[in-house]
């Protein structure tokens, strides 16, 4: 048995303009679409900078780890990574999904230090901002720095500056030479 269907595509509203007499020529038609695409970029870029800014703005306020504090740098770095997905910038996604596991990890962990949020919020600036200008050298060493420090928080003891030199927070005079 066989099921006859038949597709019915409705007409877009391009299409309608092409063809209606008086209508639009295809060239106009195209370059506005451009413009619009163009339009749109803008204001995702525009939408991206905020949040971003958003997040660095928490980051620094919200160094006492309340649940409330915690809760909107999770939803401000979600809104992040879904942005960099609309615009295709993987290297600021990639920050927002370390910087959700990271916070994860310092939930887990008991860590309450600011510092791995701050620093995830320096890097998201850099990628919101220059995108695929930077370098793949400097992406690449940024991105692997990230992510050790996100797989530090997860693998080892709660950091703090007491017991780690690696602890974002640890005076310089323990940091790891």
């Amino acid at each position: 048995m066989t099921a006859k269907a038949r597709l019915i595509t409705p007409p877009y509203q391009l299409q309608q303009k092409l063809l209606e007499p008086g209508g639009i020529e295809k060239d106009k038609a195209v370059a506005d679409a451009a413009a619009a695409v163009e339009n749109l970029r803008q204001k995702l870029s525009i939408a991206l900078a905020e949040e971003v800014a958003r997040l660095e703005k928490s980051a620094s306020q919200d160094g006492r780890g309340d649940e409330t504090a915690v809760g909107d740098l999770r939803k401000i770095a979600r809104v992040i990574y879904n942005l960099a997905g609309t615009y295709r910038n993987a290297e600021l996604q990639f920050v927002a999904a370390n910087l959700l596991d990271s916070m994860e990890a310092m939930r887990d962990r008991g860590v309450s230090c600011t510092a791995p949020v701050e620093v995830h919020a320096r890097a998201a600036r850099l990628f919101a901002a220059a995108g695929d200008k930077v370098s793949p050298a400097s992406t690449d060493a940024v991105l692997k720095q990230l992510k050790g420090m996100t797989e530090h928080l997860q693998l080892q003891r709660p950091c703090s500056p007491e017991n780690c030199a690696r602890c974002p927070a640890a005076p310089r005079s323990q940091a790891p030479g």
